[in-house]
């Protein structure tokens, strides 16, 4: 890293003969001894350097463009020489081909073999020879002392800040994260990412031992907690909503729209027209139908997946039934779709502006496009929209003009809300991300 650091200074010092320094450069650690940045005793940080760039080396995040490219991912060890990722909710196996590649030259490669270390996350069997233990290093095979102490080598000679995460085995105790925090600082790394092993559902990366270390859950548990809390909110708009329902539906001035308020149930006719919307979910097709009353309001809504039978389709079916129940009742569809709208959960498909978080979420979408395909609303809301999941407002980042990208509530912490930063939704409550 030594070498990279130098190289590319002195190719920035060619730059800077050519078209000058950088603006800051007298001010920077680089510039002449009267201006130049110097450290809590006064002494120079960097002899003075003529540079036409003040930051050159980083240790960036490159998961993704890595697998794409089918190489080392930055400074990590590889994960597991067999393991499982999770890409877009979707669980793909990913194996070594070096490693397949060797035993099958050796002789030493057989599928029973290979599917024994795709379950223990370990490659420590007597088939496999002892050199090739030793060459095919895991993430869990090095310390998280040495993961530490590897990254802190680097940070001596890189500009910028290491992505770098050292890994925890399933039983790390808090003491563990502690002493490497510790460790880190007395390092001088600009900063420590920790990950223990199996501590939540769906991580990016892992093995059957993690599986089957990690706290059991399911998808119907987490969907009913959702339901009910989509229950309490939707009981907790119709309060406030009762008075300025009178005359507000959709932003516009109605006044015929005052029996809506009432919070009587309106009686189901024997006949409505309504339209199905199919659209894409975490737990696959969902279909969304929506029927209208003879004044063509949004009057019910069923919602029904593609795969028959399962927790997940009644979770749906009931969804349904209370967004039915709150329409009959006066709450308007836009507070139902505001309720749905950025509940996350742990699968997500699609990218973009049309990325769905969650059931709950896909179906606010489908109530979404109903509502702007049926009030001729030409543009479409922008991915960061002006109101968080937990009802406050999102402000315009600092100097940016642009706004962050608020997705939902943290599926960790429930506290934190999701932020795209960086090519990876992020917490910064609690620190969770979906890159692992």
């Amino acid at each position: 890293m030594g070498f990279f650091n130098e190289a590319s200074r002195k190719a920035s010092e060619k730059l800077a003969e050519q078209r000058g320094v950088f603006p800051a450069w007298k001010e920077s650690i680089w510039g002449d001894d009267s201006n130049c940045a110097r450290d809590s005793e006064g002494d120079r940080i960097r002899p003075k350097r003529k540079l036409r760039n003040c930051n050159l080396t980083t240790v960036a995040p490159t998961g993704t463009i890595s697998i794409f490219a089918g190489c080392s991912g930055g400074i990590e060890p590889i994960f597991a020489v067999a393991f499982m990722r999770n890409q877009a909710g979707s669980m793909m196996p990913d194996v070594n081909p070096d490693f397949v590649a060797r035993a099958e030259q050796e002789g030493w490669y057989s599928e029973d073999l290979m599917v024994r270390i795709a379950e223990e996350g370990h490659i420590h069997f007597p088939e496999v020879p002892r050199q090739v233990q030793y060459v095919f290093k895991t993430s869990h095979d090095i310390t998280p002392e040495w993961h530490v102490r590897m990254q802190a080598a680097f940070q001596q000679h890189t500009d910028s800040a290491i992505s770098k995460t050292t890994n925890f085995p399933h039983e790390a105790t808090e003491q563990d994260v502690r002493e490497i925090y510790e460790l880190a600082y007395e390092l001088d790394c600009k900063g420590v990412t920790v990950y223990r092993d199996g501590s939540r559902s769906g991580q990016v990366l892992s093995t059957g031992k993690t599986e089957k270390s990690g706290e059991e859950s399911t998808e119907s548990s987490a969907a009913v907690k959702r339901l009910e809390q989509l229950l309490a909110d939707t009981r907790e708009t119709a309060h406030n909503l009762k008075v300025e329902l009178d005359t507000v539906y959709l932003g516009q001035e109605d006044e015929d729209r005052t029996a809506a308020a009432s919070r009587a149930k309106r009686k189901r006719p024997d006949i409505l027209r309504g339209r199905t919307m199919k659209m894409s979910s975490p737990l696959g097709d969902l279909y969304v139908t929506i029927n209208e009353d003879v004044s063509g309001h949004a009057f019910e809504v069923f919602c029904t997946l593609g795969k028959a039978g399962g927790a997940a389709t009644a979770d749906a079916e009931a969804i349904g039934r209370l967004i039915s129940l709150g329409l009959r009742s006066g709450i308007p569809i836009p507070a139902v779709r505001d309720q749905l709208r950025g509940i996350s959960s742990d699968r997500a498909v699609g990218l973009g502006p049309g990325k769905v978080l969650s059931l709950p979420d896909a179906i606010g979408q489908a109530l979404e496009s109903y509502m702007s395909e049926k009030h001729g609303v030409q543009e479409t809301l922008p991915l960061t929209a002006n109101v968080g999941a937990d009802g406050s407002q999102v402000l315009p980042v600092s100097g940016s003009g642009q706004e962050t990208a608020f997705l939902g509530s943290c599926p960790d912490c429930g506290a934190g809300q999701l932020s795209y930063e960086e090519g990876c939704v992020k917490c910064h409550i609690c620190g969770y991300s979906e890159c692992g």
